[in-house]
């Protein structure tokens, strides 16, 4: 996701991974009714992805990265939070096509499921694709589709996503994008 709006999205999920924060394999089955989530376990049959990040946030987890980095904005957007998955996986000229479809069958799922295409973007034969969703005016889950000429990401995060305190955050991170995007929430407000 290299030079595109969207890559700051994904190096969100990368800065919840503070370089202190453990990554935890244990998962409630809890997480699976919350609103924001989207089953990507489709995107298994695509075989062993390059990289895979599941982060299940405990209220303890929570406050072991928060101690460790002393920063309360931080620690607002973590207790927010649920979960975050990240699958990336290597595109070649061979397995573009299925990457592709599986992206199609995971657009439907999202539409048919009432989850708002947020930010599209297309550029050459790469495709970025940011749907949320969103109840009582809160966002409840953030989605990722990308697909780029070497890799394609899936992202999940879920929990209540406030673009203003990420966008706040950004600044201290050096992701001058997530500033774009809470800028561009403010702009879809009457």
């Amino acid at each position: 996701m290299r030079n595109n709006p969207v890559s700051a999205l994904l190096l969100t999920a990368m800065f919840m991974l503070h370089p202190s924060a453990p990554v935890t394999g244990q998962e409630s089955e809890a997480y699976k009714n919350h609103p924001g989530y989207i089953d990507l376990s489709l995107v298994e049959s695509l075989g062993e992805p390059e990289k895979s990040v599941e982060i299940f946030l405990t209220p303890g987890l929570v406050k072991l990265v928060s101690a460790l980095d002393e920063d309360q904005e931080l620690e607002s957007v973590l207790k927010k939070l649920v979960m975050i998955k990240v699958y990336t996986f290597a595109v070649n000229r061979s397995n573009r096509k299925k990457f592709e479809d599986k992206m199609n069958e995971l657009r439907k799922r999202l539409t048919k499921s009432q989850w708002l295409k947020f930010i599209n973007v297309k550029e050459d034969t790469n495709r970025t694709e940011v749907y949320i969703r969103e109840t009582d005016d809160e966002i409840q889950g953030l989605t990722i589709l990308s697909l780029e000429d070497r890799e394609v990401t899936f992202v999940n995060i879920v929990g209540v996503i406030d673009l203003e305190s990420i966008g706040k955050l950004s600044s201290r991170y050096h992701i001058p994008q997530l500033d774009s995007l809470r800028q561009q929430k403010r702009e879809e407000k009457p």
